[in-house]
């Protein structure tokens, strides 16, 4: 018998879970919910399923396995709350929370229910990413000397770009939550240890932005009190040094994560824009281009890589293994398991407190721990 599968929140984000929900032969979707009407409607309709602006509503009416939710940051924890207490699975887009002490309650509620819990960083899926992580731990590229990189965009880099981001963040961490804490968990997980102490300098573009007013009025001008980017010096728990620069206003970066190992050996190189490449950097003999392709890959690498090179990998089919570990889980009831393939609920919240550390960082000028 097929998984039954919900939604909430059926927007960009919500409609690639659906799709990635669809590629998965053991899971079907009854139902989606959404408080924008529009959005239900054509949501549902696409996708042929019961639709409800009440995603309270929808928990009592439908017989669910597992929620997938993919509402703004200020609803995370009341759908993931609801979903805990009726013990349906969950996978959560991040943040886990919008603060952390909310978070913090998630973990508590999350150890207690009787339902597998995940939370989506979709870039640690991908195969390149985990032939990184196993070639860091076999030991093949030697010791590590520092690994660094960056996450950039370009989308708020005008002053009449605006999003409900910038007021949903109010005066904490904003593209270092957004886009940073996907870079942390990438590194953390490439890297196989915790970033325990962060040093940070955060910057902001613009002090206001023009916010639409809508019935055909002008924008307004509302002051920002959040930050576009930051850089970033970590330190891990075995001491190895770590940096990143993460900026949403960097023109012509669309996407851009990028992260490096250097190591003894050579190092090892991956970015999200040429997400099915692993680059090899050697002293002696230059660069060599790895493609996901099975035969190229090693340990749990292969399994993520289902088709040979030339066919690339993107960012869709890492949220496709990623949801797919999860359902496997929830399948064979083997989600308690230590070392799971997905972000569990602890590794979100590390990872909004280690956001939370760099802000505390940059306001005081002082090296924070975790």
């Amino acid at each position: 018998m097929k998984l039954r599968v919900a939604l909430v929140g059926t927007g960009f984000i919500g409609m690639q879970h659906a799709d990635a929900i669809l590629r998965q032969p053991c899971a079907q979707i009854v139902a989606a919910s959404d408080s924008s009407a529009e959005s239900l409607k054509r949501s549902s309709e696409l996708l042929g399923v019961s639709g409800y602006n009440d995603f309270q509503e929808m928990l009592e009416k439908e017989r669910i396995d597992i929620l997938h939710n993919c509402t703004p940051n200020r609803m995370h924890y009341d759908v993931a709350r609801a979903a805990l207490e009726k013990g349906i699975h969950l996978y959560s887009e991040k943040p886990l929370a919008n603060t952390l002490p909310e978070a913090e309650k998630l973990v508590e509620a999350a150890h207690c229910a009787k339902g597998a819990t995940a939370v989506n960083f979709n870039y640690r899926a991908n195969a390149m990413v985990w032939e990184m992580r196993e070639r860091l731990k076999s030991g093949d590229a030697g010791r590590c000397f520092v690994i660094h990189g960056t996450y950039l965009q370009d989308w708020l880099s005008r002053q009449s770009d605006y999003d409900w981001r910038i007021e949903e963040a109010g005066d904490g961490p904003r593209a270092l939550a957004d886009i940073g804490s996907h870079w942390f968990d990438l590194a953390q997980f490439v890297y196989g240890k915790k970033i325990v102490a962060v040093c940070a300098k955060t910057f902001s573009a613009f002090s206001q932005r023009l916010k639409p007013s809508g019935d055909g009025l002008p924008p307004s001008l509302v002051p920002v009190d959040n930050d576009d980017g930051a850089c970033v010096i970590m330190r891990f728990s075995d001491g190895l040094a770590a940096s990143l620069v993460i900026s949403q206003v960097s023109g012509g970066y669309k996407n851009s994560v990028s992260i490096s190992a250097d190591c003894e050996n050579y190092s090892i190189r991956w970015n999200q824009q040429r997400c099915d490449q692993l680059v090899i950097g050697r002293r002696d003999g230059g660069e060599e281009t790895i493609f996901a392709d099975p035969k190229h890959l090693t340990g749990e690498a292969r399994i993520r890589a289902a088709l040979p090179a030339g066919h690339p990998v993107s960012w869709a089919d890492a949220l496709k293994n990623s949801i797919g570990a999860f359902y496997a889980d929830v399948r064979d009831g083997t989600w308690r398991m230590p070392d799971r393939a997905y972000p569990a609920f602890e590794e979100a919240l590390h990872a909004m407190k280690i956001a939370d550390a760099a802000l505390r960082s940059s306001r005081d000028g002082l090296w924070k721990d975790v």
